[in-house]
């Protein structure tokens, strides 16, 4: 009898992992279906994110992933696309986004469960690419536009891009190589002949 009482005491592991929060107290009476803790299988990690549902067309699984970890900012990881939902989120009418899994390939003995992580889908390569810095470019109407600094006047210019980033976009028509683009945008009086100078270095 104490035997049997003291086995249906002990809960057992359905797999090996991480136990990362109990919700009962020693002592505590539970019953039947009542949750006693959570268990995580920390033998694969993978990430859950939702992306625009405009740029869901392009995803596929297989990709390569770039992930960054907000507690590890200097440093990079890896992943790959496992799955992408075939259905667009519509909890928030003017955010419509579908969810991706992503499994995660690279080191990761610094990151841990619940982590916030940001992913950046690798959708292609573009060898010997000219581009800017994304911030540097506006969106008017569907078509893209630069300040272009010349002869120390801000030059409006339309530009033609390709892949982008949130970093970085590539421009296959408008910018030349070695031309400087203005990056602060919301400079008040900023305009198309407006003189502009570079800002002191602090």
């Amino acid at each position: 009898m104490a035997r049997t009482a003291l086995e249906k005491t002990t809960v057992p592991a359905p797999f090996d992992g991480l136990l990362s929060d109990t919700f009962v107290e020693v002592g505590q009476w539970v019953v039947p279906g009542t949750s006693v803790c959570e268990f995580l299988d920390d033998g694969a990690l993978h990430v859950e994110a939702d992306v625009d549902e405009i740029d869901s067309a392009k995803l596929e699984a297989g990709q390569e992933v770039a992930l960054t970890v907000d507690a590890l900012p200097s440093e990079r990881f890896h992943g790959v696309l496992s799955s992408v939902s075939a259905t667009v989120s519509t909890l928030e009418e003017k955010n419509r986004t579908v969810q991706v899994d992503v499994a995660w390939t690279g080191d990761r003995a610094k990151v841990r469960p619940g982590m916030s992580v940001g992913v950046e889908v690798v959708v292609g390569r573009v060898a010997d690419a000219r581009f800017v810095p994304s911030p540097a470019v506006m969106d008017r109407g569907g078509r893209h536009w630069v300040y272009v600094v010349n002869g120390g006047r801000a030059l409006l210019r339309e530009v033609r891009l390709g892949l982008a980033n949130w970093e970085s976009t590539q421009v296959l028509e408008g910018v030349e190589e070695g031309e400087q683009v203005i990056l602060s945008l919301g400079l008040p009086g900023l305009g198309d002949g407006v003189r502009v100078r570079p800002a002191e270095a602090s």
